[in-house]
């Protein structure tokens, strides 16, 4: 994983933790540096990460894995059920504002 932030990698890993702990055996990281972004996207800086959620099942497990990331991670990170129901459906995870203010 080169270029992806120390900091990602373990915010990565708590969200594994979480799939696991609800059932889903497989989380599949589908962006990090790669893929087209927004300009001035963390992805580019190795600071986001996008998470697969068309393989979670229903709406409601995927607002209750969204949840339960949120409070795994803490303030400290953003984490977003983005395009729900479209082909793009993912999680995104990045810093919080107050945590890129300090980078």
């Amino acid at each position: 994983m080169h270029g992806i932030r120390a900091e990602v990698v373990l915010a990565l890993t708590m969200c594994d933790q979480v799939f696991e702990d609800n059932g889903v055996y497989e989380m599949v990281i589908t962006s990090l540096k790669d893929g087209t972004h927004s300009p001035g996207s963390w992805h580019y800086s190795g600071w986001a990460a996008d998470i697969r959620s068309k393989n979670v099942g229903s709406t409601e497990h995927k607002n209750i894995i969204l949840e339960k990331m949120r409070s795994t991670l803490g303030s400290q990170w953003e984490v977003i059920l983005e395009h729900l129901g479209n082909p793009n459906e993912h999680y995104h995870v990045e810093p919080s504002p107050s945590m890129k203010a300090n980078k």
